[in-house]
């Protein structure tokens, strides 16, 4: 007699640790017993592979008595299409419906709303604060919390107790654009607004708004650009004073130089022995006595960028014409005090400072 009693049908359960091989479509007969086609309970992404879809749960909203909702009523504001609904769960029986309303543009408007849900009743609980002006929410919080609400919906990322809402719909980037300003243009620099003048003209790092352009036009004081102090690029300041144009090194007394050579004398490094002929004089040594009002023997006071005439031995006089051409000076004096000689015209644009 045929038995045609049939065994229980096993389930197999196929482990995948990683989808780091990648995703895609196989024909049936080429498939591996690790390849699947249909997945129930499962949710697959590249960021974290396959995991098990999580559980749902259908709360009913019961009169909670002494809360002044009804039974389906949370007591947010009817014909609303600007709330949006988070919930966030600090455990399993720690769970909050966060509600968001991108309407809520104005200070003391209710921009967001919190519900406790109480499992063992089945109801919730408001713990929305009673007051949301801009000594409880900053008004920055608030505009980008609202900004373009009939655009792209927030998002919530969960850290720990904490969480953090994105605006996709602002510019993401730095705070500030660099922007080239005219005499006349209104800029507030943070003391207030007021129009540049002559000599303030030029490059300015400006804030920028939810849209990632520059806010103002810097037509007048109402619609004054604004600078960014905390934003923008750093700018370095040098310990000593250096040759704008990056090419002068820093001289050193111990060191010989080819010809050509272009170096930076800083003050209090260089010594003048006071007995170089005006013949002789490339201005380094009229102009250190000018300032002092006597034949000056010590360090120099200023500073200087040299050019070497000819090769340098170590521990050559900077102030011989036959040596050291030079180029610039921070001295403002130079030229007065040198014009008994007949020396090559400075490079103004070259003139050492702190950059």
């Amino acid at each position: 007699m045929m038995n045609r009693r049939r065994g229980k049908t096993l389930s197999t359960n196929i482990p995948i640790y990683s989808l780091s091989g990648g995703v895609g479509r196989q024909a049936p007969s080429k498939r591996l017993p690790t390849e699947s086609q249909e997945l129930e309970n499962a949710m697959i992404t590249v960021e974290r592979s396959l995991e098990k879809r999580p559980g749902t749960d259908l709360m009913p909203i019961f009169n909670p008595g002494s809360q002044a909702f009804t039974g389906d009523d949370l007591g947010l504001p009817q014909a609303n299409n600007t709330l949006e609904f988070f919930w966030h769960a600090l455990s399993e029986n720690a769970r909050y419906l966060i509600v968001i309303d991108r309407s809520a543009t104005a200070s003391g408007n209710k921009l967001y709303y919190v519900f406790y849900y109480d499992p063992s009743t089945d109801t919730f609980i408001d713990h929305t604060p009673a007051t949301q002006t801009d000594s409880e929410i900053p008004a920055d919080v608030r505009a980008y919390l609202t900004y373009q609400a009939s655009g792209d919906p927030l998002k919530l990322v969960a850290q720990g107790q904490n969480i953090v809402f994105l605006n996709p719909n602002v510019h993401a980037g730095y705070t500030s654009k660099k922007v080239t300003l005219e005499i006349g243009d209104f800029l507030d620099d943070g003391t207030g607004a007021s129009a540049l003048t002559a000599g303030q003209e030029g490059d300015y790092y400006l804030q920028i708004g939810f849209d990632g352009e520059v806010i103002g036009d810097g037509s007048d004081a109402s619609n004054t650009y604004k600078q960014d102090l905390k934003g923008a690029k750093e700018e370095y300041k040098t310990a000593i004073k250096v040759d704008p144009a990056g090419i002068a090194i820093l001289w050193d007394q111990h060191s010989s130089y080819a010809r050509g050579t272009q170096v930076l004398v800083v003050p209090g490094t260089a010594d003048l022995t006071g007995d170089i002929a005006s013949s002789d004089d490339n201005g380094i040594e009229l102009t250190e006595n000018d300032i002092h009002g006597s034949n000056y023997v010590g360090k120099v006071q200023k500073s200087y960028i040299l050019q070497a005439v000819t090769s340098i031995d170590a521990n050559e006089n900077i102030a011989r014409k036959a040596k050291w051409t030079v180029i610039a000076t921070d001295a403002s004096n130079f030229d007065t005090a040198t014009s008994s000689l007949t020396i090559p015209a400075l490079d103004t644009d070259r003139t050492p400072k702190q950059n």
